[in-house]
């Protein structure tokens, strides 16, 4: 079977939410949709692939999360915008590690994204309600065209800092990326305001400190185990 992405693509989105009454929300909550357009619905490990992304945000701090393998996998991804300092944290059955990554290391790991080229379009879209404007990209050298929807009307002026998609100047509502093999569909099915709470992106003492490319492995161990 192929690897799956299923958390390492979120490390290049910063997201913010929104609701429906508010153009200047800088606190809440933003649900995603994950599709797998060109994975076998009928395949063993479809159904343990994650369906969801969960995303919290205050004014400077945000954290992407997914779930999968009925709770035995979860990976996270907080970003410190004011530091521009990216943590991610991997639980997988009992172990649970985390990782910082500093200025350009994720590139380094990840060189595909280092030759991330983006091209902005007059196309616009409407998504819950806001207005989006369409940008599309190219990673790693390829010729094909992905596609991004992001909105300018809700959120913080440089969602996207310490992320490879730092030049696109707003939220990402909807968008479509392939890593590793696996062509990933996110759309934004609900933005709640709500009232953060700080704890939610502190990292408990539990997480064992490791090296980025330490935990890449990891990672990466558990989708060569299902092939």
């Amino acid at each position: 079977m192929k690897h799956s992405s299923l958390f390492l693509v979120l490390i290049i989105i910063a997201l913010w939410g929104c609701d429906e009454s508010s153009n200047d929300l800088t606190e809440g909550e933003i649900v995603y949709s994950i599709y797998y357009p060109e994975e076998d619905t009928n395949g063993l490990m479809y159904d343990m692939m994650p369906t969801e992304m969960n995303y919290i945000f205050t004014k400077y701090k945000t954290k992407s999360e997914i779930t999968a393998g009925m709770g035995l996998f979860r990976s996270a991804y907080i970003n410190d915008l004011k530091k521009n300092q990216l943590s991610q944290t991997l639980k997988m059955l009992n172990k649970k590690y985390q990782s910082t990554y500093q200025e350009n290391s994720f590139n380094q790991l990840n060189p595909k994204f280092a030759d991330l080229s983006i091209r902005f379009t007059d196309e616009t879209d409407s998504i819950l309600n806001f207005l989006c404007h369409k940008a599309e990209f190219t990673i790693g050298g390829s010729d094909k065209n992905y596609s991004v929807y992001y909105t300018k009307e809700i959120g913080s002026p440089n969602p996207n800092t310490g992320t490879p998609f730092a030049s696109i100047p707003g939220i990402m509502l909807k968008y479509t990326v392939e890593n590793f093999g696996i062509i990933m569909e996110f759309t934004a099915e609900s933005v709640h305001q709500k009232k953060i709470d700080s704890n939610d992106f502190k990292i408990g003492e539990e997480y064992a400190v490791i090296p980025p490319d330490e935990l890449k492995s990891q990672i990466e161990s558990i989708f060569q185990s299902t092939r």
